[in-house]
């Protein structure tokens, strides 16, 4: 097999495989490509170095406290993730080492139907709201968003969803996990003192940060990037967070977010994940346990789903934390 940086990077994402110093006799020769400018092999290099951090970070998903608060499961989903949103929940409740006792499903006015349909078949026995998204953002966001994002705005308006929702919970902790990722692994999220765990990505896209740097006056290169199709967030430290960075209100920041985004970009934001999380690591490291991500991405068809169900079953080990089944895989 030809090794190119990615299926590199991809390889040292399972769990149980160890980066080593060894390993950068491999690699090295990858990062100095004659072919690119100098500029060019800079910030290659330099995303390098932050996919092997993140790579290499530790496994252990445990938290040493012994008190863990019940957290909240929040969930944003749209027409084609209706599929397999039960599976993503069921992992969720499953895998969670704090106690779930909410769970909030957000979704377009023509699929509340189908959502309620599918929740019922789940039988959970926790408590859980059906939301309608028209009733979460304002139909002048909702407005502004179509007209400045309109190729892109389903997207665009979720990650706005999740940003409303974790910021107005009154839990401690709110689980935001992606309608199409699948948990394969037992986690201990957050513990009484709001030590948390945060895991680390490889991906990194430079508008997300141009605009969070922008805005919130974060790093435009950052050690660590977290777009992560899933994390814990503490709404009352996400709020001190903003307030230090002068937002107040939600909308003040949508509005600010919907001024400076680069609506000629395919992906122009994002404020779902890294908001939070490089604020974290900026203002309340000391409450942060990195770990690395570990997930396997994969074409949404019936083996693979066949498959990550025998992982969930315990038949099989995948050596991943969790799998996404993004939808624009399955034509792959």
């Amino acid at each position: 097999m030809i090794i190119t940086r990615h299926n590199f990077v991809g390889y040292f994402s399972k769990r149980d495989k160890t980066f080593r110093f060894w390993h950068w006799m491999i690699i090295f020769p990858k990062l100095f490509p004659r072919i690119l400018k100098h500029e060019e092999r800079k910030k290659l290099r330099q995303n390098f170095l932050r996919q092997q951090r993140a790579i290499s970070l530790d496994e252990d998903l445990n938290l040493p406290n012994l008190c863990f608060p019940q957290i909240q499961l929040l969930v944003i989903v749209a027409g084609k993730d209706i599929e397999i949103m039960d599976q993503a929940i069921a992992s969720a409740l499953f895998y969670s080492k704090n106690q779930i006792t909410l769970v909030t499903i957000v979704c377009p006015t023509i699929d509340l139907e189908a959502c309620a349909i599918k929740v019922d078949k789940m039988g959970l026995d926790v408590s859980f709201d059906i939301v309608d998204e028209n009733q979460v953002i304002s139909a002048e966001i909702r407005k502004l968003i179509k007209m400045k994002f309109s190729s892109r705005y389903g997207w665009i308006l979720q990650q706005f969803i999740a940003f409303d929702q974790i910021l107005n919970s009154k839990e401690k902790g709110v689980l935001l996990l992606d309608a199409d990722t699948i948990l394969l692994t037992p986690v201990h999220w957050l513990d009484c003192d709001s030590n948390q765990i945060l895991m680390a990505g490889t991906n990194f896209h430079q508008p997300y940060y141009d605009l969070l740097g922008q805005l919130l006056k974060f790093s435009s290169s950052p050690k660590y990037t977290f777009v992560t199709h899933h994390m814990l967030i503490q709404p009352t430290l996400f709020k001190l967070i903003l307030k230090k960075r002068g937002y107040h209100s939600v909308s003040q920041f949508f509005m600010d977010v919907l001024k400076f985004a680069d609506e000629k970009l395919e992906s122009a934001i994002c404020i779902d994940f890294e908001p939070y999380a490089q604020g974290m690591m900026a203002d309340y490291p000391e409450k942060v346990l990195l770990r690395k991500f570990c997930n396997l991405e994969m074409a949404r068809n019936q083996q693979n789903l066949e498959i990550v169900s025998s992982a969930l079953g315990g038949e099989v080990n995948l050596m991943y934390n969790s799998v996404s089944f993004h939808h624009y895989l399955s034509s792959i």
